[in-house]
């Protein structure tokens, strides 16, 4: 078993159907490079099923490895229309096989998360109950050991994937369950805060804070 989580770094696009959504744009960019430049991966994945496209990726191609994969488009039998529950599998798959840093392409990263690393899984509150409110544990930051027990509980969870009683298609399995096993086996994962990764919150009055008003220092969970 790895002693920590692999210097690793996971980023997925190109699962959609659709050629137009294939356009690489700057803030893909933007996500690419920040995680090149403050985690220092030995390795750096692009895994895609339809090749990215557009000004924006031939530069960041010089920073990751294009890794060629095929979309799931079912999971347990339970049929993945849409591109994000595609990728939503697909990186539990990636983290089980390889461990490494699950990073959605909307993610910059401000700061190495070296002090993370000596965890077995590693996942993010979403929202505050006092700051417009607790939405779920968010799989759009992961770290993982490989073959990490919460992963693989977690992905084995999806055979309810499309049930009514599971609650919100969109965010059922993504924010909910994860919460939900979270609960229920609390020494398989590490939670962070919601001022870890996902702070402001996507909110107007939260995007406001961010982008026109003074915001406070880095959150001390991820201080190098």
């Amino acid at each position: 078993m790895e002693r920590s989580i692999p210097a690793l770094v996971h980023f997925i696009f190109g699962l959609a159907d659709d050629p137009s959504e294939r356009l690489f744009s700057f803030s893909h960019y933007l996500a690419v490079r920040a995680a090149h430049r403050h985690l220092r991966p030995a390795v750096l994945w692009l895994h895609h099923d339809h090749m990215p496209d557009g000004h924006w990726w031939n530069k960041a191609r010089l920073l990751v490895v294009p890794h060629r994969v095929v979309a799931p488009r079912q999971v347990f039998g339970r049929v993945l229309v849409n591109a994000a529950h595609r990728a939503d599998v697909l990186r539990l798959k990636l983290l089980i096989a390889h461990g490494g840093i699950y990073l959605d392409l909307d993610v910059i990263v401000l700061r190495p998360f070296t002090p993370l690393l000596s965890h077995d899984f590693v996942i993010g509150r979403e929202g505050h109950p006092d700051a417009g409110g607790f939405h779920g544990l968010c799989n759009a930051v992961l770290l993982a050991r490989p073959n990490a027990t919460f992963a693989r509980r977690w992905l084995d969870a999806y055979v309810s994937f499309g049930e009514p009683s599971a609650g919100d298609t969109w965010s059922a399995h993504s924010v909910q369950l994860p919460t939900k096993l979270a609960e229920r086996h609390r020494t398989e994962v590490r939670i962070l805060p919601h001022t870890a990764f996902f702070w402001p919150d996507w909110d107007e009055s939260r995007l406001k804070q961010l982008l026109l008003e003074f915001f406070e220092e880095v959150p001390r969970a991820l201080r190098p």
